[in-house]
């Protein structure tokens, strides 16, 4: 099968890591895989070193005919059978442009009526079907398929492991508002106001920053919570080794890939109740879910994982062991069958 990925993202976040994914999942089960991608892409070093052949499509600064003729001359030469858009970036970018081959959307975000001109759309979650098909896709149409996951090789980690006696509390993501980092920081000032020991260092970058210092000084607990500058790589498995409990305070989150890194760290994993996350989780089984906007209520579970390392631990190991719900071999069949019935149209 010859499937065309495009992505039109710059950062190194979700959307942009379950394109390369895909990527490599597609070369390593022998299909033949493309990419159209922008000149600011990160990625193009790790395509090359995956032998995918991509293009950097032009920069869009008006609609004219030359820029639709250009688009549709760099689909043609891969001769795709499918094209999968990655977010809700391509699926506007191509809403005026006839490809003239089967194309389909994958969801990373609730904006999706621009995606509804499309063949079909793969929603990460069944919350994000629901919300696709309320604003007028047919159900027939919208596919469940969840994030894929490929476990991060993991050159060092505690084992068996075990909290720290002052736990440090870790998120990570862009500072943005939706991301809810704000709402860990009032937490953390509860739990300063209550005696609990416990220290939050937050990862990312974003034009919050500022914010959020100010919030972190606002409450006193410079000395409790630090901001940190973005990680990858190696620099992610450190900060992953460094950290006693995970945090995903985020607003919205459609899915929430670094849930599952925390998971694959064995790190007990605490989110809001929202989207994404509430299907990933399984209250007290394999993480904790608190009420939106509801700082006290975070608090509540960091507090009680400070107080019961063995319940902490626990979620932690069952949460590695759900990974297999996300697995390659789980999950690219599932996508190969949603790809079939479209070519077969």
């Amino acid at each position: 099968m010859r499937i065309l990925h495009i992505m039109n993202d710059r950062h190194r976040a979700g959307t942009e890591e379950a394109f390369m994914t895909h990527c490599r999942i597609g070369k390593k089960h022998g299909d033949s895989i493309f990419a159209m991608v922008t000149k600011q892409c990160q990625y193009k070093k790790e395509l090359k070193d995956l032998d995918v052949p991509f293009s950097v499509m032009p920069k869009r600064r008006f609609w004219n005919l030359t820029f639709k003729r250009t688009i549709q001359e760099m689909v043609a030469q891969y001769h795709p059978d499918i094209i999968l858009l990655h977010g809700s970036g391509p699926s506007r970018l191509f809403r005026k442009i006839p490809l003239n081959v089967p194309t389909l959307v994958i969801t990373h975000t609730y904006n999706v009526k621009q995606m509804l001109q499309y063949d079909g759309i793969i929603a990460l979650t069944e919350d994000l079907k629901l919300a696709v098909c309320k604003v007028g896709a047919l159900p027939h149409n919208v596919f469940v398929v969840p994030n894929m996951f490929i476990k991060p090789p993991i050159t060092h980690m505690t084992q068996p492991f075990s909290l720290n006696p002052i736990p440090i509390i870790g998120a990570l993501g862009r500072f943005r508002d939706i991301k809810g980092f704000d709402i860990l920081i009032d937490a953390m000032a509860i739990l300063k106001k209550r005696n609990v020991p416990c220290k939050a260092v937050i990862a990312g970058d974003g034009k919050d920053e500022q914010t959020l210092q100010k919030h972190i000084v606002g409450h006193g607990l410079e000395n409790i919570v630090a901001l940190k500058e973005w990680v990858s790589g190696e620099a992610k498995e450190a900060f992953y080794n460094s950290i006693d409990i995970l945090c995903v305070p985020s607003r919205s989150e459609p899915f929430g890939l670094v849930t599952l890194e925390g998971f694959a760290y064995q790190r007990p994993v605490i989110a809001t109740h929202t989207q994404g996350p509430k299907e990933i989780i399984t209250p007290h089984e394999t993480g904790l879910l608190f009420e939106k906007e509801n700082p006290e209520n975070l608090a509540n579970c960091i507090e009680a994982l400070c107080h019961d390392h063995q319940k902490a631990i626990i979620l932690g190991q069952k949460g590695e062991a759900s990974l297999t719900r996300y697995h390659p071999d789980t999950i690219w069949p599932q996508l190969k069958q949603v790809f079939e019935s479209f070519i077969k149209h």
